[in-house]
């Protein structure tokens, strides 16, 4: 049984949309055994992340602690949340779910292997698809330009930017 059952379904949509993010996954030839092998199961029975020395990321602390401060609160449907690092995505999800549609979330995680790993973990096409959830390569100039627009977009919300680093 495969540890990624959404990453085919999730890449295929963001193909379809053309979302630059694919091909500069692609261009990393990620070793899906190794993102296989990084995903495992906590004390706690979540699906966790072993970092390079084994231990799992939320060994010490469950993600819903981590990300209960993470839903906007003013001007939430005119706003973005602005997420650097994906994990399994358990961060994304929680600002996914906890928004309206017209709140926009752009994710940027520059590692292809957890990018790869949060991908295979949720099935995003929905959100995808109604252009709520972005994902973004990590390019200066292309980050640049999102920002920018951003900045028009939202005159009349905010940005929130999250670090997912627990």
């Amino acid at each position: 049984m495969t540890k990624l059952p959404h990453l085919e379904t999730n890449l295929e949509a963001m193909r379809t949309l053309g979302h630059p993010v694919v091909g500069w996954l692609d261009a990393q030839h990620v070793n899906l055994d190794e993102v296989q092998r990084r995903i495992v199961t906590n004390k706690g029975g979540l699906l966790d992340w072993a970092k390079e020395d084994g231990q799992p990321l939320f060994a010490s602390m469950p993600p819903g602690i981590l990300y209960k401060n993470w839903t906007p609160e003013d001007r939430v449907a005119t706003s973005a949340t602005f997420i650097v690092g994906s994990n399994l995505g358990y961060g994304v999800n929680h600002v996914v779910a906890a928004t309206p549609l017209s709140h926009k979330v752009l994710v940027l995680e520059p590692d292809p292997v957890v990018l790869t790993a949060c991908l295979g973990q949720t099935d995003y096409r929905d959100v995808l698809e109604a252009r709520k959830l972005l994902f973004i390569p990590p390019d200066t100039d292309y980050v640049h330009a999102l920002v920018q627009n951003l900045d028009l977009q939202f005159v009349y919300g905010n940005v929130f930017l999250r670090g997912d680093m627990p």
